[in-house]
């Protein structure tokens, strides 16, 4: 079931001559932070007043997509010796992909691993994503914030 989001950020007069930039990061940022963790949304939105920036996402999704990736590996010769057995190469090549040597594939000349990554919960995506997307807008001007290195309009 699709859900709506709302991220508001609370500020000190926020000049309006940065106000089109920072919105348009935020909304960027948002985007970016989604998509690659494969969180699937209708639409987003950004606003802000001199003291307050806000996000809005719609319909965004309970859990991100299950991801299936199929990863090309060695050439066959050079995995499996003349035996068939598997060589340091088909073995590394398979720990690398947190996979068993026999789920490894072999198809026109090379191995490949067939890896799926179950979706994660838009909770666990959102409490990280969010710290992260106030931390990644860039001012014209910034101010340092007591004796932390943090930086904010």
């Amino acid at each position: 079931m699709a859900k709506d989001l709302l991220f508001e950020i609370g500020a000190e007069e926020i000049p309006a001559g940065f106000m089109p930039n920072i919105l348009g990061q935020l909304k960027q940022l948002a985007e970016t932070k989604l998509n690659d963790a494969h969180l699937p949304f209708e639409s987003i939105a950004t606003y802000g007043t001199p003291r307050r920036l806000a996000l809005i996402v719609k319909g965004l999704a309970d859990t991100s997509a299950e991801i299936s990736e199929r990863h090309k590996g060695p050439s066959a010769s050079i995995a499996y010796d003349a035996d068939g057995k598997a060589t340091k190469a088909a073995i590394g090549f398979a720990r690398g992909k947190g996979l068993d040597v026999a789920d490894l594939v072999v198809e026109d000349g090379y191995i490949y691993a067939e890896t799926k990554t179950a979706g994660v919960p838009a909770k666990d995506i959102v409490t990280d994503m969010l710290p992260q997307l106030i931390t990644g807008l860039n001012f014209p001007k910034s101010m340092h914030w007591g004796n932390l290195d943090a930086k904010f309009v």
